[in-house]
């Protein structure tokens, strides 16, 4: 009887080191979600800023190490039409970054491969400098 006991606790144990591992991940991957976030305002019209951008789009590209296929597709879209001031790209990003970022998605982590393909990883991006900046060696 004292095998069955040392087995469960076994057991109980591997669970929960694994869920704390998830956890873990869910919380590295709110850290990155946030820093996009947070630099989202340097995007608009009022307060373009090259560094902002170059922070986002790095935070994007590591994006394509660990985040769902949603986050990552969605990301590109976003980027894609940033350029065009979709809003609606930028919603839906959002929107897959806080489901990603959910209780529920660090509860039942996705244990399957990637679909993702060549096609999807997007360009790589950078801001460019105004002229006059990239004159007095700001680049």
């Amino acid at each position: 009887m004292a095998s069955w006991g040392v087995a469960v606790a076994a057991l109980l144990g591997a669970v929960a080191w694994i869920y704390q591992r998830a956890w873990d991940r869910q919380q590295a991957r709110v850290a990155r979600y946030q820093k996009i976030l947070d630099s989202l305002p340097g995007l608009t019209q009022e307060r373009l800023n090259p560094d902002q951008i170059d922070a986002i789009l790095n935070e994007v590209r590591c994006l394509w190490l660990f985040a769902p296929d949603d986050v990552v597709k969605t990301a590109n879209s976003f980027l894609n039409a940033a350029e065009t001031g979709d809003r609606k790209a930028l919603s839906q990003f959002i929107l897959a970054m806080r489901r990603d970022a959910s209780f529920e998605a660090a509860l039942f982590p996705r244990f399957f491969r990637s679909k993702l393909g060549p096609d999807d990883v997007g360009r790589i991006l950078h801001a460019t400098r105004p002229p006059s900046q990239r004159q007095q060696g700001v680049e």
